[in-house]
C-alpha cells in the first residue's frame, strides 16, 4: 500500500470518527457521564487516533513512533485546548478537529527530524 492511500485512509478513518462521536455527544446524553460534555471521550479519542496514526503512517522506529504519537497528541489536544479555552471557543468539534490536525502537522515534522541526514562538512 503506497503512503499516499495510507494517508487518505486514515484521514476518512478520523473523519467518520470525529463526526460519530460528535453525533454521539450531541444526541445521547447517556454517552458521556457528568458534566463535561463529552470531553472525556473527544479527549481519549485524539490520544487514540494520534497514536494509530503514527504508527501507521511511521516508515521507521515504529515503536518510537506509537510513543511520540501518544505524548505528542496529548501534548497537541492541551496546547488547543488552552488556546480555544482562552479565545472562549471551545467546542467538541473544532477541538477535535483542530486538535486531530495538529498532531497530523507534528507526524510530519518529527519524521523529517529522524529522516534528516547529517550534513558532511566540507573539508578544506
Amino acid at each position: 500500500m503506497t503512503r499516499k492511500i495510507k494517508f487518505i485512509i486514515l484521514i476518512v478513518f478520523i473523519a467518520s470518527i470525529v463526526t460519530y462521536l460528535d453525533w454521539k455527544i450531541s444526541t445521547d446524553l447517556d454517552f458521556h457521564s457528568g458534566k463535561d460534555g463529552g470531553l472525556f471521550y473527544t479527549f481519549e479519542s485524539i490520544l487514540l487516533l494520534g497514536s494509530l496514526f503514527f504508527v501507521v503512517m511511521a516508515k521507521i522506529k515504529r515503536i518510537l513512533f506509537i510513543f511520540l504519537g501518544f505524548f505528542g497528541s496529548l501534548f497537541c489536544s492541551i496546547v488547543v485546548y488552552l488556546v480555544l479555552g482562552f479565545s472562549n471557543l471551545i467546542d467538541n468539534l473544532p477541538f477535535h478537529i483542530i486538535s486531530c490536525l495538529s498532531f497530523i502537522a507534528l507526524f510530519f515534522y518529527l519524521e523529517k527530524l529522524f529522516t534528516k541526514s547529517p550534513t558532511t562538512a566540507k573539508t578544506q
